[in-house]
């Protein structure tokens, strides 16, 4: 399996691989949402990855920037979506891209990584609800113990920070 940064030429496959992956009623707008996040004009500081085998993509992830509506200084970013192709699931394609990323966002000086998901899988890559406590959702989440969080800057004070993301994530459907 190889990891690459995505591209615009992806877009198709991304598309198609995200549509494949989802239950029938979230398919369009998160399939639509990954190849969004691929216009970095319209998406700045956004990063997706993608795992390919045999020339094919079958796997992808997305890194957006998040920002604090109150401490400029605030450097944060968040994961989504991902997915992995229905017939390379449970072959560590989605491990493999999820630790990549987190890696380069930390290298990148991101202070927290944040994600909206199941936390028994994002667990497994040291996401927590309880370090994304402070870190307040752009939208009102359904599943607040899904919001989770990788902090790398332990010395910033922990106080609450109201968030706000790229326009291809204000969506409150999506949220």
């Amino acid at each position: 399996m190889n990891l690459r940064k995505a591209t615009l030429a992806d877009r198709d496959a991304i598309y198609r691989l995200h549509w494949s992956a989802f239950p029938k009623e979230e398919r369009a707008p998160i399939a639509q949402l990954a190849v969004d996040l691929l216009n970095t004009e319209r998406n700045p500081g956004t990063t997706s990855w993608v795992a390919e085998r045999d020339g094919k993509i079958i796997g992808h992830v997305a890194f957006s920037p998040v920002r604090s509506v109150t401490d400029k200084s605030f450097n944060g970013s968040i994961l989504a979506p991902v997915a992995v192709h229905p017939d390379a699931q449970k072959q560590g394609a989605a491990r493999k891209l999820i630790e990549q990323g987190v890696v380069c966002e930390k290298e990148s000086g991101v202070d927290v990584l944040l994600v909206y998901g199941d936390p028994a899988f994002y667990g497994k890559f040291g996401f927590s609800a309880k370090q994304a406590t402070p870190y307040v959702p752009p939208y009102d989440l359904e599943f607040r113990f899904g919001w989770q969080a990788i902090r790398f800057c332990s010395d910033r004070p922990i106080e609450e920070v109201p968030l706000t993301c790229v326009p291809s994530l204000q969506n409150s459907d999506l949220w």
